[in-house]
């Protein structure tokens, strides 16, 4: 299974999908951006939680520029707390 995430200032989508690239689950809420970072990291740790089994590959796709080399979070342009934010290690 392979899960895509993405990180928006009003929604976090996550979906997971099959070995051919097909959709299996789709899940969609709202962005509090009052809790910043650290609400949406809940999200999308329940999120894991729920699934059948652990993802064997995670996509990502987040407002703001990330190091590809660290998987670090440099700026987010829409939710606060995320600067510096070791996102590939959290995942």
């Amino acid at each position: 299974m392979n899960l895509g995430i993405e990180i928006g200032g009003t929604k976090l989508q996550l979906v997971t999908g099959d070995a051919s690239g097909q959709i299996t689950q789709r899940f969609r809420y709202a962005v509090d951006p009052a809790r910043g970072a650290d609400g949406i990291l809940a999200q999308i740790g329940e999120t894991i939680r729920q699934l059948p089994e652990p993802p064997q590959s995670i996509g990502v796709g987040f407002g703001g520029p990330v190091d590809w080399q660290t998987g670090r979070v440099a700026a987010s342009h829409q939710v606060g707390g995320w600067a510096g934010f070791a996102l590939a290690d959290w995942l």
